[in-house]
């Protein structure tokens, strides 16, 4: 797992998929950590996809290695 999150492909990622590796990027520690605060903060469960896409689109805006 690499908890980086921009760049979402990683050096270190690249390498372990061409190993075979499964891999995990950072977005989805953060996308999880924001959700369990949002559910902690409002009592309602998360909407983790919108949540999800809000992500993926911010990072897309700022010119992340998508």
């Amino acid at each position: 797992m690499d908890i980086v999150y921009n760049p979402i492909e990683t050096k270190l990622i690249r390498d372990a998929q061409a190993t075979g590796a499964t891999v995990v990027n950072g977005l989805e520690m953060l996308l999880y950590q924001g959700a369990a605060s949002f559910e902690i903060w409002t009592q309602c469960k998360a909407p983790v996809e919108v949540m999800r896409n809000a992500l993926l689109s911010k990072l897309s805006n700022t010119g992340a290695d998508i």
